[in-house]
């Protein structure tokens, strides 16, 4: 297995948004069957600094090919597709969203929110992946992979002091 992990923060709208659509909306084209997250186990995970993604395979070339389709521009009628897709999914308030949120905006120092569905434009997306979806931004964990933490400093530090 590999972990694809790109340092993903709050969009203009102070929500995980651009992030999560961006997500689905890569998700979806690179499995387009119906049910994309469950597809071959590749899984797609969005939290409020960074996304996920895992492979089931540890093979550099799968490796390489998803992280160039990672890179590659967004596809706007699968964005489109995918605004109704997790439109239901991000307007849910649980518990763990509310949580999150009241962390969100004790962190960020303003009102966050961490499914806002107001409508943002395709092209803020398209913006938001152009500066967050970049090969220095993305980084690889799998099996044989050092951690050290200077690996780790593209994400801010939310430790609890």
């Amino acid at each position: 297995m590999a972990i694809i992990i790109v340092s993903t923060p709050p969009d203009i709208k102070n929500s995980e948004y651009s992030a999560h659509i961006i997500e689905h909306e890569k998700l979806s084209v690179f499995h387009p069957n119906e049910n994309a997250f469950l597809w071959n186990n590749v899984n797609g995970y969005t939290y409020t600094t960074y996304t996920e993604y895992h492979l089931p395979i540890n093979h550099k070339n799968f490796q390489k090919k998803f992280i160039n389709h990672l890179l590659s521009p967004l596809d706007q009628n699968v964005f489109e597709k995918e605004k109704l897709r997790i439109k239901e999914e991000l307007s849910d308030k649980w518990f763990y969203k509310k949580a999150i949120e009241f962390f969100g905006q004790k962190y960020f120092d303003t009102k966050y929110s961490y499914g806002n569905v107001e409508k943002i434009p395709f092209e803020e997306c398209e913006k938001y992946h152009q500066k967050y979806y970049t090969k220095e931004n993305i980084l690889i964990l799998d099996e044989k992979s050092p951690i050290f933490e200077k690996e780790l400093s593209i994400f801010p530090d939310f430790s609890v002091h």
